[in-house]
């Protein structure tokens, strides 16, 4: 039986491995080519789907790797990632401009194209509105398909996130998360970076202390950790992550980790 296969076209990213790799995990066949490969080529091999990686170049520049128009007559999914994307607005006849602020992060996005498959069943609502207290949770939460998982889309991003954060919608926004499941897992920034931790602690049980393997300084953790202990918190566990299992245990804690264990 043919194996089914996504193509990366690589316009020079630094990421096409990964891309490539990412797909793989998903279980799906992926093989990169250069983004020189003959459009007959690629219609011979029937993908089902095209990604086209980034780059260093700007698509305006005359000696910048493109691509033929016919590559998006096919019929076939083509996903655009950096450069790819505006390689692709840019063949199709868009047009790419400098944004004021360069930046890397959340970007609000408007969508003007409503009735494209893309964006079939995406909600307006999300976090932001039910703990606002502008819609209620239910109008919100939208079954994933044909599954007992339940989505509640994220926002906008939002300056002031002590005052949303710490309202009587947030409370009524985690009991009612409560009362439609078994567990309630709230993910939050670095506690010694933000104050969102320690205030979102008020509604937990309990809290989960996630540490890099030797990335974040023992200090730092000792400071969080007594942040969301002076916030009424209970410290239930500590996860230490990006450990590398292949090492022997004792490798496991190294550095300034081994030397303050009894610490921690």
């Amino acid at each position: 039986m043919k194996e089914e296969v996504v193509i990366v076209l690589d316009f020079g990213g630094q990421y096409n491995q990964l891309v490539a790799r990412r797909v793989r995990e998903c279980n799906v066949y992926c093989e990169i080519y250069s983004y020189k490969t003959d459009i007959e080529k690629i219609k011979a091999m029937n993908p089902k789907g095209i990604i086209l990686t980034g780059g260093p170049n700007s698509c305006y520049e005359p000696d910048s790797p493109t691509y033929t128009d016919e590559l998006f007559k096919l019929g076939i999914p083509v996903l655009g990632l950096c450069y790819g994307a505006q390689l692709m607005s840019h063949v199709l006849g868009g047009k790419v401009e400098r944004a004021d602020v360069r930046e890397y992060g959340k970007t609000e996005v408007f969508i003007d194209k409503k009735d494209s498959k893309i964006f079939q069943g995406v909600s307006k609502l999300g976090t932001l509105e039910v703990m606002k207290g502008e819609v209620n949770i239910d109008d919100a939460v939208q079954q994933y398909k044909n599954t007992s998982v339940k989505v509640l889309a994220g926002s906008i991003p939002i300056q002031d996130t002590s005052t949303v954060l710490s309202g009587k919608n947030m409370r009524q926004f985690v009991k009612e998360l409560e009362a439609e499941a078994d567990f309630v897992i709230i993910d939050t920034p670095p506690s010694g970076l933000l104050s969102d931790a320690a205030i979102v602690a008020q509604y937990v049980d309990g809290a989960v202390f996630v540490i890099r393997q030797d990335y974040t300084d023992v200090d730092r953790i000792l400071e969080g950790m007594e942040i969301l202990s002076g916030s009424g918190a209970e410290i239930t566990g500590c996860i230490l992550n990006d450990v590398n299992v292949r090492t022997s245990e004792s490798q496991h804690y190294m550095n300034s980790y081994r030397t303050k264990g009894e610490t921690l």
